[in-house]
């Protein structure tokens, strides 16, 4: 069964599953880069029609580049995180909790998820990618903004950027990435199909499994909340070379 939306979205599912995905082209995603400061596409502006009870979707993989990018003067911008500069007091108050699952099966999820990260670049002879703390703050940060919002997106309105966000919890980058996605399998099965639909995009419409392939980033901040208001999982993995 193939359906589409707008949005430039698709949904294809079958028997008791629906897969939502959202596509985009532009100066962010697919891979491309963009220098830090520049806000990410939103994966989505609003919600899908429900097409059944399980749904699964991810947005866009972003990236964002160094501030040298032509065009770019460093420091312009008030929420570019600048490569290399250590912010003089990143951000340490966690946002506030959404209800749902507990921190422990949480984090339990993530590290699954890390693993079939790291499985996936060693069946591609690729090194593993290191796990940042940081990075899983910032993630943490982005998921609970989805939740709260119930919008899959990369930056929701009044939030950073993605190379802010990881700046302020005191990533010194040069390169920064980041996947999401959610799943109203609110399992570890369910994280792991988020993360098995993202390996499965081809190119040029593969932006978060160039992520996950990345050989630019050399670590991993994985994230994910369980989201009882909404029934839903969200998933995000923010990478960044450091």
């Amino acid at each position: 069964m193939f359906a589409f939306a707008a949005m430039a979205t698709f949904a294809v599912g079958g028997p008791g599953m629906a897969k939502r995905v959202a596509s985009a082209t532009g100066p962010v995603g697919g891979g491309q880069a963009a220098a830090p400061g520049q806000a990410a596409p939103a994966a989505t502006s609003g919600h899908f029609p429900t097409r059944d009870s399980r749904d699964l979707a991810i947005g866009l993989g972003v990236q964002q580049g160094s501030a040298s990018a032509p065009g770019r003067t460093p420091g312009a911008s008030p929420t570019a995180a600048q490569p290399g500069q250590r912010p003089a007091s990143p951000a340490s108050r966690a946002p506030a909790p959404v209800p749902g699952g507990t921190p422990t099966a949480e984090q339990q999820m993530a590290q699954v998820v890390f693993q079939a990260i790291n499985g996936d670049r060693a069946t591609a002879g690729l090194p593993a990618l290191r796990w940042s703390p940081a990075l899983q703050r910032s993630a943490h940060q982005h998921d609970v903004a989805m939740a709260g919002a119930n919008t899959l997106s990369h930056q929701l309105p009044g939030e950073p950027g993605l190379g802010a966000r990881e700046t302020q919890q005191g990533v010194v980058w040069s390169w920064a990435g980041e996947n999401i996605g959610y799943t109203s399998d609110r399992t570890t099965a369910g994280a792991l199909s988020i993360h098995r639909l993202m390996m499965a995009e081809q190119p040029p419409d593969d932006g978060h499994r160039q992520n996950i392939l990345t050989t630019t980033g050399n670590q991993v901040g994985v994230d994910v909340v369980l989201d009882a208001a909404h029934g839903r999982l969200w998933l995000t993995e923010d990478f960044a070379k450091a």
